[in-house]
């Protein structure tokens, strides 16, 4: 490649990306099981449950007005 202007490029290492994507993904997990242990619904779950259905929840967003389906 070759740049067409003078242009500046910030660069990050493989290790370094991997661990701000570890430390972002455990944040996320540690907010889903706040949620998690806030519901009466989930308090007959042992904790290895909850972690379990931490992990698999995903967020999905909504422009208002749109159609969630």
């Amino acid at each position: 490649m070759t740049a067409a202007e003078n242009s500046t490029v910030w660069v990050i290492d493989r290790l370094a990306f991997t661990n701000i994507m570890y430390e972002a993904h455990k944040m996320k997990l540690k907010q889903y099981m706040e949620v998690i242990n806030n519901v009466q619904l989930f308090h007959c779950l042992l904790n290895d449950e909850k972690a379990a259905l931490a992990e698999s929840l995903y967020e999905k967003h909504y422009i208002k007005g749109s159609s969630a389906l």
